[in-house]
């Protein structure tokens, strides 16, 4: 029942799948993976249910224009890059010489001119290449394993760029699954301390931590250089 769940929410049906997903965490309330996939399905029928303005809602906020501003140095000369978690939002627009664009997500990927959309379930998404970059904006907060998720986000690329809420109330988000989100359980996700991070407040007090794992680095960063990353990529092979 788990599969057809997953399988029907990426067909595209994610109410019909809710329901399927509904009666057998009824039957099986205890099940870890029963939950994982509920929650899943529950936050893609809550994503395919929002308006198209969800864009335009958000792409003027400040943490998206420090993310972009971080991550736009980070993947200057990438060769790819993967945004997992995009929701339809056209992220990678931000990186038009960047030749292998992916864009992955449950429900909506994005399907931008240059970019490959796929749609699936990060966690059983098996990546056709090792990435040189990877993004991932306000999405862990919604995983219930939220360590499985980051660890595989480390795993598949060699420099991530993340984004969660920080701090915020339980109560605030009522489909965020691990608020309040401190550096402490974001450590406890990853098993490693950031490279960088930036803690980006909006002018009505929203705070989100954008940060930067560099997994052939473990110095940490005092600030994004462009340069420091501009001939990682350049040559083939180059680690």
């Amino acid at each position: 029942m788990r599969r057809g769940a997953l399988a029907q929410s990426r067909a595209g049906d994610p109410e019909g799948a809710f329901e399927i997903i509904s009666d057998c965490l009824a039957q099986h309330p205890d099940d870890l993976s029963t939950r994982t996939v509920y929650a899943l399905v529950e936050d893609a029928v809550r994503r395919k249910s929002q308006p198209k303005e969800y864009w335009e809602k958000r792409f003027d906020m400040i943490y998206l224009a420090v993310a972009k501003g971080i991550a736009t140095r980070v993947a200057s000369r990438a060769r790819s890059i993967v945004d997992v978690g995009s929701f339809g939002t056209p992220i990678l627009d931000w990186f038009p010489d960047v030749k292998d664009r992916f864009s992955v997500d449950l429900v909506r990927p994005y399907a931008g001119p240059g970019v490959t959309p796929i749609t699936s379930d990060f966690l059983t998404w098996e990546p056709p290449m090792h990435f040189d970059v990877a993004l991932c904006f306000q999405v862990i907060e919604h995983v219930p394993d939220a360590t499985a998720f980051a660890r595989k986000l480390l795993a598949i690329c060699d420099v991530l760029v993340m984004s969660v809420p920080y701090l915020w109330p339980e109560d605030k988000a009522a489909h965020h699954v691990h608020d309040p989100v401190d550096t402490e359980k974001i450590f406890g996700w990853f098993g490693r301390e950031p490279n960088y991070s930036y803690i980006v407040k909006e002018l009505y007090d929203e705070e989100r931590i954008v940060s930067i794992y560099d997994n052939h680095a473990t110095a940490p960063l005092s600030r994004i250089d462009e340069r420091a990353f501009r001939y990682r990529w350049i040559l083939p092979n180059t680690p």
